[in-house]
């Protein structure tokens, strides 16, 4: 699993046995803009968007300012994509980002902060934005009735329309999205707050095809896993919506908020995400699986 540069340095492309692609480290849609499933010449990505792309970066009441806004450096090493942003007088913390293969179907990005000012409730929120022939589902908790966790498939319905759905890790975390961080983005999300999820776990699937799109990350490093229904300003819906039909006003995303803990000067934190593409199993237990290794994985770590 190689990573090849074009001439200037601005795309990488790769090549596994299972996946083709391309990785774009600058701009607003950085990350994976280009994913092929070769053995179904499925395309995953959404066509003018990406995946793992680092988006906002918020603290507590506050926005702070927008990833894909700020200068950024890369380098290629060891096989490896490292993304590099130095603090800012709005953002006063360094980010680091790599991008590494961890076999033919998987990639793990990793996201290390380092504080240069007290940042109660630090967030990073991760976008990526699928294919719209690709359906989401979000590993809940049972709740009250079943201890056992499932799958839910968010819908667009007249009450979410101009909402966003959070599926926080507990009651603590689930008040991270109103406590007035959102206050001053652009295009304001009404944060409506689903159940817990079982684990921080969510998949992108083909109806037809069994192959889905894993995305996760580790529960000490991610309060809640989000679905974006649409934005009443710009009258952009997602899965299901009125725009299906013209793939860049309809969006397919999934967020990952990550961090959620208070930083100081000198702190450094790390978040490690990751996105596998897999057959899918009928039961659903194949997702579980493969989160469970990583989690095993990472705690050896």
């Amino acid at each position: 699993m190689v990573f090849h540069s074009n001439t200037n340095g601005t795309l990488y492309n790769f090549e596994t046995d299972l996946l083709q692609g391309t990785i774009q480290p600058g701009g607003h849609r950085h990350g994976i803009r280009k994913l092929i499933h070769k053995p179904s010449g499925l395309q995953l990505v959404h066509p003018d968007f990406a995946l793992l792309n680092l988006y906002l970066l918020l603290a507590q009441g506050q926005c702070l300012a927008s990833a894909r806004s700020i200068y950024r450096t890369v380098t290629l090493q060891n096989n490896t994509i490292r993304i590099h942003w130095e603090p800012t007088p709005l953002h006063r913390a360094g980010l680091d980002l790599t991008y590494q293969w961890v076999n033919a179907s998987t990639l793990d990005l990793t996201i290390t902060v380092s504080a240069h000012e007290n940042y109660p409730a630090y967030e990073a929120f991760l976008a990526s934005y699928f294919d719209l022939a690709l359906r989401p589902y979000i590993c809940t908790d049972g709740g009250s009735y079943s201890k056992e966790p499932h799958w839910h498939t968010p819908v667009l319905q007249q009450l979410h329309r101009n909402n966003a759905l959070v599926f926080p890790r507990d009651a603590e975390a689930g008040r991270l999205h109103l406590d007035g961080r959102w206050r001053n983005v652009r295009s304001i999300y009404l944060w409506k707050s689903e159940q817990y999820y079982a684990y921080p776990l969510a998949i992108q699937a083909h109806p037809d095809q069994q192959i889905a799109v894993v995305l996760m990350a580790h529960p000490e490093t991610c309060p809640a896993v989000c679905w974006t229904v649409g934005l009443a300003d710009v009258n952009i819906s997602s899965y299901q919506s009125d725009h299906l039909d013209d793939p860049y006003k309809a969006r397919n995303p999934l967020y990952l908020s990550l961090f959620g803990q208070d930083l100081q000067p000198r702190d450094k934190r790390t978040a490690r995400v990751r996105l596998a593409v897999i057959e899918l199993d009928k039961a659903m237990e194949h997702p579980i699986e493969v989160y469970k290794a990583f989690i095993n994985e990472t705690s050896k770590k």
